[in-house]
């Protein structure tokens, strides 16, 4: 039980991390210097004046992508069992912040779609690939 719940908790540290990373790279280098996105506020409203490009709101998607995967490849490689579970919990918890991001900062509506629905199947990929590919008993 300890190992799985260290699983979890690596697997969401990871995956916050790499989206920190890779949206602060995104908005280093894919949004005008002169657009200040440094609080929620402020990206909020760059967002409703249309100041961030399409460029830098698709590389959001592929962090959130990416870390996923990466969550659900961490998890899987601590964990001894539940692989596909815990793989589970890590992509539910990164679609419940994509959520949360969406509500809160406006998106364009292609975003919900390429933001959300590949998050859960990538988490999954992530656990079935950090388990050696297994999906067996002990990859459920």
């Amino acid at each position: 039980m300890g190992r799985r719940i260290l699983a979890v908790v690596a697997g969401i540290v990871t995956a916050f991390i790499l989206v920190m990373l890779l949206e602060g790279a995104g908005h280093r280098y894919l949004i005008s210097s002169d657009v200040d996105v440094s609080t929620m506020e402020k990206a909020k409203a760059a967002y409703e004046a249309g100041l961030i490009p399409t460029i830098a709101i698709l590389g959001v998607a592929v962090a959130y992508w990416i870390a996923s995967f990466a969550g659900g490849f961490v998890a899987a490689k601590i964990a001894v069992d539940k692989h596909q579970t815990l793989a589970f919990i890590i992509g539910t918890m990164m679609v419940a912040a994509t959520l949360w991001n969406l509500l809160t900062i406006p998106h364009p509506i292609w975003f919900w779609f390429v933001g959300l629905l590949p998050q859960l199947p990538l988490a999954l990929l992530g656990g079935k690939i950090g388990a050696g590919g297994s999906s067996g008993a002990s990859g459920s």
